[in-house]
């Protein structure tokens, strides 16, 4: 993944789940179901992500725009 998350960011957040899930799930909770959870929380976080690194680059674009335009008055 390039831009703003990395590879690692990514292992750490989903550590960080699985660690969460597991202090969350009943004991006798089936395996597969916790798995099943843990990759909706994975899911859900990948697309939050996403969409932090898409406002990023719109900020981005936004800036250089706004930079490049000899009429912008810096205030």
């Amino acid at each position: 993944m390039n831009g703003l998350i990395s590879e690692t960011q990514i292992k750490t957040l989903y550590r960080n789940y699985s660690k969460r899930l597991a202090e969350l799930a009943p004991s006798n909770q089936p395996q597969e179901e916790l798995l099943i959870k843990l990759d909706d929380m994975l899911g859900k976080a990948r697309m939050e992500l996403d969409r932090a690194e898409k406002s990023f680059e719109n900020a981005e674009h936004i800036e250089s725009l706004l930079l490049g335009n000899e009429n912008f008055v810096d205030i």
